[in-house]
């Protein structure tokens, strides 16, 4: 099972519809939320924004982030400095959740993935791995790993410009 079928049925279980509509200019995917248990959630993205398979999938699970955590969830007209902030939270728990320290650090350093190659291997967006590594690496818990890493095999892991260069030359 793949992880577009995994994530079906877990939206599924949920009581998550998800459904391709045309939305503002500036949304690619957003969610409606209802306090009545017996209405379920809907997920809507706008399939002529998503650029790939992995970029609908991010923006679903996204939304999905919204729905299970209703603190994080604003409407359109709120202050942009408050939508800010929810997006921030939200984008911190889809980092936790689908692509955690040590997994990411395991196929960067041991794996010796590319940004590239982790997205695709994880059906994610290379632009949520780089920010995911951009926020990991600024962390202590990071900083010690790599510490670690460097004493144990003596080599210097992967750096961000040399996953960089892999993705000009790829593209």
């Amino acid at each position: 099972m793949d992880y577009f079928e995994l994530d079906e049925i877990r939206l599924e279980s949920k009581n998550i519809i998800v459904e391709s509509h045309s939305l503002p200019s500036n949304k690619k995917a957003m969610c409606a939320i209802f306090d009545n248990s017996q209405i379920p959630s809907v997920i809507f993205y706008d399939p002529q924004k998503m650029n790939s398979i992995n970029e609908k999938r991010c923006s679903i699970l996204h939304e999905e982030m919204h729905i299970d955590h209703p603190e994080t969830t604003y409407f359109l007209n709120e202050p942009i400095k408050r939508k800010m902030e929810k997006e921030s939270k939200v984008e911190y728990l889809m980092f936790k959740k689908y692509i955690p320290l040590k997994k990411l650090f395991s196929l960067l350093y041991f794996e010796n993935l590319t940004i590239y190659e982790i997205a695709e291997k994880l059906c994610l967006t290379e632009q949520l791995i780089k920010d995911a590594y951009d926020y990991y690496s600024s962390l202590e818990e990071w900083q010690n790993k790599l510490k670690s890493f460097l004493e144990e095999y003596g080599r210097e892991p992967v750096s961000y410009t040399h996953l960089r260069a892999h993705e000009t030359r790829r593209h």
